[in-house]
């Protein structure tokens, strides 16, 4: 698997903000729809085709690029050499951002500074180039960590960066058009850079090495989405007959635990059971996503969350340390019953120690499975903090198929790796269907 393949896991629809025959076969190989929004109008001038006929579902210029004009629950947006440009680039990612579905790919990629070169090499004269038409044009060059910056003030979670050749992501065509760019601004500039026109001719251009961050949108958005399915169902709730009739005892007992948190206990029941549904409710371990959904403050959101916890370990031997897991019968006899029903993915984990017993069981993350939603840090954190000897991790098909996606084999490959260089073993992952499930150790995925 390419670097590229995990910084565009892949999903239904991809927006490119900018230009490149590269880029938009990059996307067109990893998600369904690809839209491109090409702020220079050039997009395809380097040419011999309309991209639409490429695969591009369409074409976005002028105002329609406003993010206000842009489509909700985009799985991936990249911005090509854009970010930079920008007068207040957090206030711009930020709204870009909130198009992203849950879990959706934010991808910026910027030119980065050629290292100390010989200045007698080829590279040393593109680095020349760059430097003098980011002195007289408007081509602008920004940092790793500032670009990293941007994207953790504009509201998204799990942002990396990484170095990457310009060649990993543009195809020959779009060389031969940033040469030729480069050329006519050179001659564009002020000053004497007959030296430099000549030797980008004679040299086959070799652009700067590229700045590749990237984040993931996932707790606001789940938030909206959560919402959004409560309004659709019409089930905010202002009042118990929006309720199903099991859940009326519930709503009660949630309503004498909200009492001293919030100003209006019963509505809160409401929206709570409307929102998530009980059984999410009872997995909730998240108090940013609970004080975003119900408006309570950080403290009662952190005090409800602890009634949660206290709820499920005493229902749940498996917590008390007490039961042991030694296979995925062991976990699937435990999980089973409470993640089959569930119409949403939960990804679980089950904490062992040295005999195999059972120390924690965290809900991971709610929602599709994806690695942007799934990193070892938010998996092997538990396990380091309560030293454990090996876990054992879950999620559920709400399809009630527990075959495995290609998505669900690489995260597991992922997490087994970073296992083994932790020295914390990966016994097994499970995929719980409606009637079944299926071992991923048992099926020689990793």
């Amino acid at each position: 698997m390419s670097a590229i393949d995990s910084i565009l896991p892949g999903g239904q629809t991809a927006i490119l903000i900018g230009m490149g025959e590269g880029l938009i076969e990059k996307l067109r190989e990893r998600y369904e729809q690809v839209i491109v929004a090409d702020p220079s109008r050039q997009l395809g001038s380097h040419s011999g085709s309309s991209t639409l006929q490429k695969g591009v579902v369409r074409e976005l210029h002028g105002a329609q690029i406003d993010p206000d004009h842009l489509d909700n629950d985009i799985d991936c947006l990249l911005l090509a050499f854009g970010v930079s440009s920008l007068d207040d680039p957090v206030k711009q990612v930020s709204r870009w951002a909130e198009r992203l579905a849950n879990g959706g790919r934010l991808v910026a990629l910027e030119w980065a500074a050629f290292p100390h070169l010989d200045p007698d090499s080829p590279e040393s004269l593109h680095a020349e180039v760059l430097n003098l038409l980011e002195r007289e044009t408007n081509l602008r060059r920004m940092a790793g960590q500032q670009l990293v910056q941007v994207l953790q003030k504009s509201g998204l979670t799990h942002v990396r960066q990484q170095s990457s050749e310009a060649t990993n992501w543009f195809s020959e065509q779009d060389v031969s058009f940033m040469t030729a760019e480069a050329i006519t601004r050179l001659e564009e500039t002020d000053g004497d850079s007959s030296h430099l026109v000549s030797g980008m001719r004679e040299h086959p251009v070799k652009p700067a090495p590229l700045t590749v961050a990237y984040g993931t949108r996932k707790v606001v958005m789940q938030v909206q989405q959560a919402r959004r399915a409560a309004e659709e169902k019409k089930e905010t709730l202002s009042g118990a007959d929006k309720l199903r009739p099991e859940d009326t005892g519930l709503r009660e007992l949630l309503t004498i635990q909200l009492a001293d948190l919030v100003d209006d206990p019963e509505q809160t029941a409401n929206t709570l059971l409307g929102t998530f549904g009980a059984r999410a409710l009872g997995a909730l371990s998240d108090e940013t996503l609970l004080a975003e959904v119900t408006g309570m403050s950080s403290s009662a959101a952190k005090r409800f969350i602890s009634l949660l916890t206290l709820g499920r370990r005493l229902n749940q031997p498996f917590e008390s340390g007490v039961a042991e897991v030694h296979g995925p019968e062991d976990a699937y006899r435990h999980l089973g019953p409470q993640m089959a029903p569930l119409t949403r993915e939960h990804f679980r984990g089950l904490y062992l120690d040295v005999k195999g017993k059972v120390v924690a069981d965290e809900v991971i993350s709610i929602g599709t499975l994806t690695t942007a939603l799934v990193h070892p840090r938010e998996v092997f954190g538990p396990a380091i903090e309560r030293h454990c000897h090996s876990l054992l991790i879950a999620h559920n098909h709400p399809s009630g198929d527990p075959n495995p996606s290609p998505e669900d084999i690489h995260i597991t490959r992922e997490l087994a790796e970073a296992g083994r260089l932790l020295g914390i073993e990966l016994l097994d992952h499970i995929i719980i269907g409606r009637d079944s499930y299926i071992s991923m150790k048992e099926r020689n995925y990793y």
